[in-house]
């Protein structure tokens, strides 16, 4: 987020905030979870808490009032599909007061003309209604593969983006070929990266729980994206900035989270969201880090 959209982060003896790294939990990844998953529970009142206290500074939802009443960020997400769905949208989300919102623009289908007006939009939207909007690199969007997104943001420079990048590293099979090669011709999508939404895979299925063996070398990839991401942030980021890095590790019913058959018949999730939420917290900050130590001042 840049300090021309919200007010500038200071620290106690008034300067203004070194641009910096902030944990947001897309609510949906404590939906449906298992009975024996370590999560907190409970309304708000009492969840507000516990996630500060475990490292995060917001929530993410389409109504996260509730919790920014207990200290929280506030950011939120929709799906817009024409150019007055995007402005009302941002129209609702300033009025709102949140921090940012993340967007699914169209439907997947739209030519190239159609991908860069929509865009454009957005864009313009973001700036008209004071509310950074981030475009969300999903599957069934206008940036369901990284050629087009690449195309986009040459019509649309200014374009912001929320790295959702399981469904580019699944979807468009990432390590089938030169995954290195590929990153440097994403830069300009890696440099463009405001908000990421913390969901890893591996290359046939995009969830996938970290203990899972596959997930070895499927994080080295996930690391490299997200340090690269967080050095385009940097190399562009003023005082009060700030990166937003929230895990959504959505649940079985929605396909998302895996499943097996256990021994009395039951279909049971095959691991903890919450506590690969944490994880990925961890994994964040040594990137951050790392992007730190190798963005030139």
């Amino acid at each position: 987020m840049r300090e021309s959209d919200a007010p500038v982060q200071r620290t106690s003896d008034g300067s203004a905030a070194p641009p910096r790294l902030r944990f947001y939990l897309n609510l949906a990844t404590l939906e449906d979870l298992p009975s024996w998953s370590e999560a907190p529970t409970g309304e708000p009142s009492s969840l507000a808490p516990a996630l500060a206290q475990s490292g995060y500074h917001g929530v993410q939802s389409e109504n996260p009032d509730e919790y920014r009443r207990y200290g929280l960020g506030a950011a939120t997400l929709g799906r817009a599909n024409t150019a007055d769905e995007i402005i009302a949208c941002a129209r609702r989300w300033s009025q709102a007061g949140y921090d940012c919102g993340t967007m699914h623009i169209g439907w997947g289908f739209e030519n190239d003309s159609k991908v860069a007006e929509l865009a454009q939009v957005v864009v313009d939207a973001s700036a008209q209604f004071g509310i950074p909007l981030y475009i969300e690199t999903h599957r069934a969007t206008i940036t369901q593969d990284p050629w087009r997104t690449l195309q986009m943001i040459e019509k649309v420079p200014d374009v912001r983006l929320n790295g959702d990048f399981s469904h580019w590293y699944t979807g468009s099979e990432m390590v089938y070929g030169d995954f290195d090669n590929k990153l440097e011709l994403l830069q300009p999508v890696l440099q463009r990266i405001f908000f990421i939404h913390a969901r890893v895979g591996n290359s046939g299925a995009m969830q996938v729980p970290l203990a899972d063996p596959s997930m070895d070398l499927a994080m080295q990839h996930y690391r490299e994206m997200w340090t690269r991401s967080m050095s385009g942030f940097l190399q562009g980021a003023r005082a009060g900035d700030y990166l937003i890095f929230a895990p959504e590790l959505l649940c079985s019913s929605i396909n998302y989270a895996r499943r097996y058959r256990s021994s009395d018949g039951r279909w049971l999730e095959d691991g903890d969201r919450w506590l690969d939420a944490l994880a990925l917290l961890k994994v964040a900050h040594e990137c951050f880090e790392t992007a730190r130590r190798l963005t030139p001042a």
